[in-house]
């Protein structure tokens, strides 16, 4: 047994050094973690790691070695957890009671030599989590005494043995809520219940340790002096929390006091103490805390002050600290009832948020607009005179202190601001929605008084001030009337008149706010049209800003901003631009934009401009059908000249640049470009059912049809994008685009041959949508889809052939769906079958790609009122089901799961002795021969079951696993 014990500590200590050592493979790293996280869960968990960590030799060892080995300890206690839990009633191995003495002396032995040798703590803290578990699975509590005896058993300096146990105190709470830990209910609760008992000793206890550190505290305080201070008050806020102790005991400690000493001198150590007092601060949870929450306040209002005074001196993550304590201490004497407005309010505390809400530090602000988020919802919901009173005193200043706070003055990062900015808008909603009219107003107020003082001096900083108003106003849209001329006209008249595409920050800034506020306003828009000749000469400038302008990008997230407000515009206000905008052209304008951004240095991205083009077809869709709703004039009429005029314009550079796009990489990128805007028209220029017109997109492929689009069919260089654009076309359009895809379909056939690329594929299937019985088209798609199946052969079994495999087996489900006769007349299915059976053979890339078909092919053969059933069932033959079959249970592993349903699927094809007679011919097949008999016996008969419970795809699969071979 030793021996066995000795090996596999050999076996573990290779394995831990296997992982962390840099030489080591990948292969053979996962290998050692599998076989450590397996270990780790075996009974021999504990005593092969007490074994190598007893060696004699204290350089065997390295740190991350030891941590492992003191790590696995823990996780075995823990997963034990009461000695008597049923799980572990027959485990003899060494149990908690056993470690609790060793590993409380290593625990003061590694603490003892992080003191004299300024070595690493995290041996000790693992120790200390193997204490308090074994502790916490051995007792149920009196937890004092415990470690007192502990503590008399080892020979150790006394700091050493204290800085011990007051760790112990520590995680012993927090321990019991670690559900790692297995205890028993009743253990556990048990556990919890002394907890709340012993509090007040433990309490008098830590404070019996504070007075006694700071008696024997050196006149230079060393760091693990300062660490066992900081450890005593963390314990403090430890018990606390999950103590039972009384909010005037609390109030009263020593330790309290301490803590907020600590806390003020706004040193590296405050933030773990500032953590503390906000835990300590998280337990008042009603009127009986308000003797603990007092002396709180008055503290809170002291460190803030001290803290705005030194802001510029202090660490950015101190001030975050203090910000969020001294406003979880408003928010929590907001719920206990120290703020209430009949009372005495701590105006000076009061006072203090509010000049901390003038940081520059954003995480810090967010912490104190919190604050005046609940104090503003306080006072709403008390409703009274009082009430009202503090509300006024205070909420219009913290609203403009929020305004101010996302000036791009401000700002240091601008990541950092555009998220300051997003949560700043929800802070503005929730503190002004009791009342948002007053606070609209003092918006407008503040923009039309800067507006007065603008001059080329002060134009930088005024215009950032603008900025944040208006940024701030356009939080609060949904709050102005579309019925409103009192303030909008005037505000829409200032804005076109600060409009500006200078290159400056100031005005590159101003103006994007200018265009974000115009695209959330559409629907007043649409209300006022007299205000477009401002919003066209606004979008004007935006839109001739560069996207990605290093001084000021002009993007929202992905898209140009001046697009995405053009789009909204169009898209709720169409009428208003074609029809109520006086002389105002807006689609000679987007039609500039366009011609402005197809050169070789565009403002707008190519997504950004496809935003253009959708606003183009939702303005001309709109108009017309506002201007003729009691008409049948559809804006195929009406908007075929304006399409003509953009896709001439976008044919004239196909012209231009398609000789040239198989050598020249400027021209191959223009013709992609200009391909996927006429895609975008595509999808955006919907299909009018009732139109007795053609469609304008269809004449322009007719007019340029020789020019331009027929060679385009011929060029390979560009085909993904040629045919995006055709089967956007087809998708779209449908039977109305029967005569283009009778004249495509020839076409997409000869370039499938000389590419087998799979877009041809999924164009020819769209060109599905416009077929109708007995057409030519027809006659052509049942020819096509033939030569398509016969040319896949060749170049689908490659392993770079999966996708066009898939391509047509989708085809071909296609036509089952929509031309079932169709693919009958065209005699598909043997070629196809035969394909089938060596792509599976061929390897795993296709499997998935063949269960597709397979799964139509069953259902087709099972559904007698199924269009192709007489077709399926005479070719998909009882040979051919066994030969399939077959070749399934070959599949690889990672598809064992789709084909066991594919498996189950066939179960509705064929009579049930007939189906029996196919999956025994299958499994019993010469190529199965290391598949055991009772395997083979056990998949037919979980395959035969009637019960669903058996025949199950997961249970099923696990047979085809044994099956399958490793390709």
């Amino acid at each position: 047994m030793a021996a066995a014990t000795s090996r596999t500590a050999q076996q573990v200590l290779t394995a831990v050094r296997k992982v962390l050592a840099g030489h080591t493979s990948a292969d053979e790293r996962k290998r050692a973690d599998a076989f450590l996280q397996t270990f780790q869960r075996t009974p021999e968990a504990i005593p092969v790691s007490m074994a190598l960590l007893s060696q004699s030799d204290d350089d065997v060892l390295k740190e991350h070695e030891h941590l492992f080995l003191v790590n696995t300890i823990y996780r075995a206690l823990c997963s034990r957890g009461s000695r008597d839990h049923p799980r572990f009633k027959s485990d003899a191995s060494i149990g908690a009671s056993e470690l609790l003495r060793p590993c409380f002396a290593q625990l003061c032995t590694h603490i003892h030599g992080s003191i004299a040798n300024h070595t690493s703590s995290l041996i000790a803290s693992q120790y200390a989590c193997c204490v308090a578990v074994s502790i916490l699975s051995t007792t149920e509590g009196d937890v004092l005494t415990t470690l007192s005896a502990l503590s008399s058993g080892v020979s150790m300096p006394s700091i050493a043995v204290d800085m011990a146990v007051i760790t112990l105190l520590q995680l012993l709470p927090e321990e019991i809520q670690n559900k790692r830990l297995l205890l028993r209910k009743d253990h556990r609760e048990s556990w919890v219940a002394s907890i709340k008992t012993e509090s007040p000793q433990v309490l008098h206890t830590l404070q019996g340790c504070w007075s006694a550190q700071v008696a024997r505290r050196p006149n230079t305080l060393c760091a693990f002096h300062a660490r066992l201070e900081e450890r005593i008050l963390e314990t403090f806020g430890a018990w606390v929390v999950h103590g039972a102790l009384a909010p005037d005991m609390i109030a009263a400690s020593s330790l309290l006091a301490a803590a907020c000493d600590v806390a003020a001198k706004m040193a590296p150590e405050s933030d773990r103490i500032l953590d503390v007092l906000q835990d300590i601060v998280a337990t008042c949870v009603d009127a009986s805390f308000a003797p603990l929450l007092s002396p709180l306040l008055a503290f809170s209002t002291r460190l803030g002050s001290q803290a705005f005074e030194n802001a510029h001196d202090l660490r950015p993550d101190l001030l975050i600290a203090i910000a969020s304590t001294v406003a979880s201490v408003g928010e929590q004497a907001l719920v206990c009832g120290l703020l209430t407005p009949l009372d005495p309010m701590p105006t000076t505390f009061l006072d203090m948020l509010l000049a901390l809400a003038t940081l520059h530090e954003t995480e810090a602000l967010t912490k104190v607009f919190d604050f005046w988020v609940a104090f503003r919802a306080r006072m709403v919901a008390d409703g009274s005179d009082a009430a009202c009173a503090w509300d006024a005193k205070y909420i219009p200043s913290v609203l403009r202190h929020v305004v101010a706070s996302t000036s791009l003055e401000t700002a240091a990062d601008e990541d950092e601001l555009v998220q300051h900015r997003k949560e700043m808008r929800a802070v503005l909603r929730l503190l002004s929605q009791a009342s948002p009219d007053a606070f609209l107003h003092e918006l407008l107020g503040a923009i039309f008084a800067a507006y007065e003082t603008l001059t080329p001096t002060s134009a930088p900083s005024v215009a950032l001030q603008i900025e944040a108003a208006l940024h701030a106003l356009s939080a609060l849209t949904k709050c102005i009337p579309d019925s409103d001329e009192t303030y909008m006209p005037r505000l829409l008249h200032v804005l076109y008149a600060l409009a500006s595409p200078d290159r400056t920050l100031h005005a590159r800034a101003l103006l994007r706010t200018i265009t974000v506020f115009l695209s959330v306003v559409p629907t007043w828009i649409r209300a006022h049209p007299a205000s477009l000749p401002y919003v066209h000469g606004i979008l004007t400038s935006a839109l001739a800003c560069a996207e990605d302008d290093p001084i000021c990008a002009m993007r929202n997230a992905e898209d140009h901003i001046g697009a995405v407000a053009l789009l909204k515009l169009a898209t709720k206000c169409a009428p208003q631009l074609l029809l109520d905008a006086a002389d105002l052209d807006w689609l000679a304008c987007m039609r500039n934009v366009y011609r402005a951004n197809l050169q070789p240095t565009p403002f707008l991205s190519d997504k950004s401009l496809r935003l253009v083009l959708e606003a183009y077809a939702r303005v001309l869709i709109g108009a017309t059908e506002a201007a003729y709703q009691a008409s049948d004039v559809s804006y195929y009429v009406q908007g075929a000249p304006h399409v003509l005029s953009l896709a001439n314009f976008m044919c004239e550079h196909l012209v231009a640049a398609l000789p040239h796009a198989a050598n020249d990489e400027a021209a191959h990128a223009v013709v992609s470009l200009v391909l996927g805007h006429l895609s975008t028209l595509a999808s955006a220029l919907l299909r009018e059912r009732t139109s007795r017109s053609g469609h304008p997109l269809l004449a322009v492929l007719q007019t340029h049809w020789a020019a331009v689009f027929q060679p385009l069919l011929a060029c390979h260089v560009v085909q993904t994008s040629v045919m995006e654009l055709f089967e956007t076309l087809f998708k779209s359009l449908e039977r109305d685009a029967a005569p283009l895809a009778t004249a495509t379909v020839p076409l997409l056939v000869a370039s499938f041959s000389a590419t087998r690329h799979r877009c041809v594929i999924d164009t020819l299937q769209a060109t599905l949508r416009c077929a109708s019985p007995s057409s030519t088209l027809s006659g052509l798609l049942q020819d096509a889809v033939l030569r398509i199946v016969r040319d896949t052969a060749p170049s689908a079994l490659a392993s770079d052939g999966a996708d066009r495999l898939d391509g047509v087996c989708g085809l071909v489900v296609a036509f089952g769906i929509h031309e079932p006769t169709l693919l009958e007349a065209a005699g598909v299915l043997p070629p196809l079958l035969a394909l089938l059976l060596e792509a599976l053979a061929a390897g795993p890339y296709h499997v998935l790609a063949v269960l597709k078909v397979l799964n139509a092919l069953w259902l087709w053969r099972s559904d007698a009122l199924a269009p192709l059933h007489m077709y399926v069932t005479s070719v998909l033959s009882v040979e051919m089901a066994t030969a399939i079959f077959r070749q399934l249970l070959r599949a690889p592993a990672s598809t064992t799961d789709a084909v066991a349903q594919c498996l189950l699927n066939a179960r509705r094809s064929f009579p049930a002795e007939t189906l029996r007679g196919i999956a025994t011919s299958a499994v019993h097949d010469q190529v199965f021969a290391h598949v055991s008999q009772q395997t083979q016996r056990d998949m037919l008969e979980t395959y035969a079951s009637a019960d669903p419970k058996i025949a199950t795809p997961r249970k099923l699969g696990r047979f085809v696993k044994l099956f399958s071979f490793k390709h």
